[in-house]
């Protein structure tokens, strides 16, 4: 049984009293040393993630700060840390290329584009026959950007020798990261005339 001198008086436990530190009490007996665990001074960065502190005892706890968290420097509709973005920016035009061929024959093409996450490059096919032949397939239309196919949609018109065939084919890629993308097409047909357009949009 835990000794009670006289004039030990309170009801203090282990888990109320910091580690190093003893003391006395009614409940817990003569010289017993405190368990809190002392963590001295900590500093949060938020992140995308809850952070918990450990149990225990803190100097202090200091979250950080930004700047930079201001309304106008966070998208419209979002919300970081309680601040409400309002900030929206109008598509703009970065760069664009465009490339007639005039041959009956298939053709391909590549350039590399500076971009940055979140652009749009969009890419048009027009394609003329005046032999006759239909021009309305869109798989004849290929166009990647980095490697990665991008679906070409569309569709032909037909004609005659007067008034030839002609089809639009288009395909859209929203860029995941900056950097230098290659961006490259193709048609597999053999068109009179045929004229390959793209477009880097800043969003």
């Amino acid at each position: 049984m835990a000794l009670k001198p006289l004039g030990a008086v309170g009801n203090a436990l282990k888990e109320h009293v910091l580690q190093g530190f003893t003391f006395s009490s009614e409940e817990e007996g003569v010289d017993v040393e405190g368990t809190i665990p002392n963590h001295g001074s900590e500093t949060l960065t938020p992140s995308t993630s809850e952070q918990i502190l450990s149990e225990g005892y803190y100097d202090n706890v200091t979250v950080e700060g930004d700047v930079n968290l201001q309304e106008g420097n966070i998208k419209s509709g979002e919300s970081i840390f309680g601040v409400t973005g309002t900030f929206s920016q109008t598509p703009s035009l970065k760069s664009s290329h465009s490339q007639e061929y005039e041959q009956n024959s298939s053709f391909s093409g590549s350039r590399n584009e500076s971009v940055s996450a979140g652009d749009i490059i969009t890419m048009t096919f027009s394609i003329s026959n005046f032999r006759g032949d239909p021009v309305n397939t869109p798989s004849a239309n290929t166009f990647q950007v980095d490697g990665n196919s991008v679906d070409v949609a569309g569709r032909g018109r037909s004609g005659g020798r007067a008034d030839p065939y002609h089809g639009y084919f288009h395909g859209s890629y929203v860029v995941p990261t900056g950097g230098t993308s290659t961006i490259s097409w193709s048609h597999s047909d053999s068109p009179s005339t045929a004229s390959v357009s793209y477009f880097v949009i800043e969003t």
